[in-house]
C-alpha cells in the first residue's frame, strides 16, 4: 500500500472495536474535518503519520473514550480551531496515548495541547515540538 494523499473529508467511525494499524503510512489531509472520528474502546490505533491542515479539532482523532490506546502516531498537521484543539487527539477520556509525537502548529481559542486538547486519561512517553498558541483560555498537554 502506498501513502494516502489529499483527503478532503472526514472518515466517520460510528462504532469500532478492534485494531487499526496504519503500517507506518503517511496520510495528507487538507480539510475542515479531523481525519478520524470518535473511537470507543477497546480500540488500538497505531502507526500513522498525518500531515497537512485541519480546521476544528484534532490532527488525527476527534476523541478516544473508554480504554482506547493510540500508539506510535505522529501529527504534522496544522490545526486551527475556534474551540478545543489537540495535535494527536481532540479529547482523551479514560484512554491512553503512548509514544506519540506532535510537530504540528496548534492554535485554538479554548483548551489545547500538542498531544490532547482535553485529557482525562493517560499520556505516556509523548513529545510535543509544535508551536501551541491559545487565543483565549488554554492549557493541556
Amino acid at each position: 500500500m502506498t501513502d494516502i494523499d489529499e483527503i478532503d473529508f472526514r472518515i466517520i467511525v460510528l462504532s469500532f472495536s478492534g485494531y487499526f494499524y496504519g503500517n507506518d503510512k503517511k496520510l495528507i489531509v487538507n480539510s475542515n474535518y479531523v481525519p478520524f472520528g470518535s473511537f470507543f474502546g477497546p480500540v488500538v490505533f497505531s502507526g500513522l503519520t498525518v500531515t497537512g491542515y485541519v480546521f476544528n479539532g484534532g490532527g488525527i482523532l476527534v476523541n478516544i473514550q473508554d480504554m482506547c490506546t493510540v500508539l506510535n502516531c505522529t501529527n504534522n498537521v496544522t490545526v486551527i480551531s475556534l474551540g478545543v484543539a489537540g495535535g494527536v487527539v481532540y479529547e482523551n477520556y479514560n484512554s491512553t496515548v503512548i509514544n506519540c509525537i506532535n510537530n504540528g502548529v496548534i492554535t485554538a481559542t479554548d483548551r489545547l495541547g500538542g498531544i490532547a486538547g482535553t485529557n482525562e486519561g493517560h499520556i505516556i512517553n509523548c513529545i510535543n515540538t509544535g508551536k501551541i498558541t491559545a487565543t483565549g483560555s488554554g492549557g493541556s498537554i
